[in-house]
């Protein structure tokens, strides 16, 4: 059986649950003088589609860049919190925390077949960040424009996370999505906190450990009740 990972349940569900709502961003709104703040709601077609035009973006810059596919890619942009789910759930992004924005890197990154090393907002020094991502063995880093001022001396590549829909979609066709057929194969790089021993150690999240992540959350992420949708607040 083929292991499932987190694009490939992406692909299911924009198919199974085209215009059910993944996402709901809050956009700030005018209203008397009074900001107040409305949702937009993104369907797991519009996600599908946005995730396939960031990877578009990311392909294009990192390959010509020649930056090899299948490479670890540092990401220094989001704060780390997945979810995969069997069923419709909704998932809320509070204010001041992880945005769509972030996401839609990470999964374009995969997409674009490549592994993502995410970092935590917590690590502030790029020092840290440099030394994790030479033991991954990353080829280039993308940060998150807060940290312009402090990403200097980087040994790969760097790229500015940006507004991925500010910019033109380059529409350049993308390789299949990645059907994984060796369980030890590396999906995505995470890290400790570096409170046992004072310095992160690299947690590598192999295609195995997702396919059974995914399993399990299709063992017991099954709405309550199947008239109404459950809702995760991502904070």
């Amino acid at each position: 059986m083929a292991l499932k990972t987190h694009l490939t349940v992406l692909q299911w569900s924009a198919t199974t649950f085209a215009d059910s709502i993944v996402f709901k961003i809050p956009k700030p709104v005018s209203i008397d003088g009074e900001v107040q703040y409305h949702w937009d709601d993104v369907t797991y077609r519009q996600f599908l589609l946005d995730v396939e035009r960031s990877a578009r973006y990311w392909s294009s810059t990192l390959v010509r860049a020649n930056i090899p596919r299948r490479s670890v890619i540092g990401l220094w942009c989001v704060d780390i919190c997945a979810t995969c789910a069997r069923r419709s759930v909704t998932s809320i992004y509070r204010l001041g925390g992880m945005t769509y924005m972030d996401v839609l890197h990470i999964f374009g990154v995969a997409r674009a077949s490549y592994i993502p090393q995410l970092f935590s907002l917590k690590l502030p020094s790029p020092e840290i960040i440099y030394e994790l991502m030479n033991r991954a063995g990353a080829k280039a880093l993308i940060y998150d424009t807060s940290y312009a001022d402090i990403v200097r001396g980087c040994h790969v590549p760097i790229f500015l996370a940006v507004d991925l829909f500010s910019l033109p979609d380059p529409e350049e066709p993308l390789e299949a999505v990645i059907v994984p057929e060796n369980r030890e194969d590396i999906a995505m790089v995470f890290h400790t906190s570096g409170s046992t021993l004072g310095s992160p150690k690299l947690v590598p999240c192999t295609y195995g450990w997702l396919d059974a992540i995914i399993a399990k959350a299709n063992a017991i992420s099954i709405p309550c009740r199947m008239d109404r949708k459950d809702v995760l607040v991502c904070m």
